[in-house]
């Protein structure tokens, strides 16, 4: 297939399965890793856990260096790093809520976070904080939308009358 067939010749549905099975494919994958990763990891109840992402975030510039050499790249990678690492706590605690929603069998709340984590919620900060910070905005947003997903999932904790 060419360069840009996909786009220009083919069907819609085509163009869109061809895209999207790979997408939904790798975000399952994605799920399931990161569920098991944060079980072990809050059973580890290890602190040193937490100052190996603290070591992770003062070494970013080391670490973007490592694959890459450009000065730009480096600067950039490192705060997208820093604000990965930054949003990761709450990405963990998000996929707790998310999960035991599930496992409930609370459809609503768990269909609620999930698309407001990479949908409703990350396309509205992507927008907004684009348009007061510009890339920085951009490269935030995932972290601030985890955080607004996680406070959303605590509302709706607090609304389900699950008792753990």
């Amino acid at each position: 297939m060419e360069e840009n067939e996909l786009f220009e010749r083919a069907s819609v549905p085509k163009a869109f399965f061809t895209l999207t099975i790979p997408l939904v494919l790798g975000r399952i994958v994605g799920l399931v890793y990161n569920m098991v990763d944060t079980y072990f990891i809050a059973k580890t109840q290890d602190a040193a856990l937490v100052a190996g992402a603290g070591l992770m975030a003062l070494a970013a510039p080391r670490l973007i260096r490592f694959f890459l050499q450009d000065a730009a790249i480096v600067e950039k990678g490192s705060l997208m790093l820093r604000f990965m690492l930054a949003g990761a706590p709450f990405a963990g605690l998000l996929l707790v809520f998310i999960t035991l929603f599930q496992a409930t069998g609370k459809a609503m709340p768990t269909l609620a976070l999930t698309l407001s984590r990479q949908g409703i919620i990350y396309a509205i900060c992507i927008f907004a904080l684009r348009a007061v910070f510009g890339f920085h905005g951009v490269i935030c947003a995932q972290a601030v939308s985890d955080v607004l997903t996680t406070l959303l999932a605590l509302v709706l904790f607090a609304r389900s009358g699950i008792v753990v």
